[in-house]
């Protein structure tokens, strides 16, 4: 799916909840957008992942699916 076709997940109602949250993390040390973080992990907890390894491995199984909704140019987060 190319750039310009991709469903931005801050435009969707359900994530417009998490915008505003303050992200605890130390600015310019991150890789990935907290929104990245909840996104992911939002969809492997639906799927039934019950860890934070069974939600990276769905990470990374789904990434194709994924990257359609929100940039993962920098992959996976572990």
């Amino acid at each position: 799916m190319s750039k310009g076709t991709r469903i931005y997940v801050l435009d969707q109602p359900l994530f417009k909840a998490f915008v505003n949250l303050k992200d605890p993390r130390v600015p310019g040390r991150c890789l990935h957008p907290l929104i990245n973080i909840i996104f992911i992990t939002f969809c492997a907890l639906i799927a039934g992942c019950d860890g934070w390894k069974a939600i990276e491995n769905f990470g990374r199984e789904k990434i194709r699916w994924l990257s359609q909704f929100i940039n993962l140019e920098n992959g996976i987060p572990s």
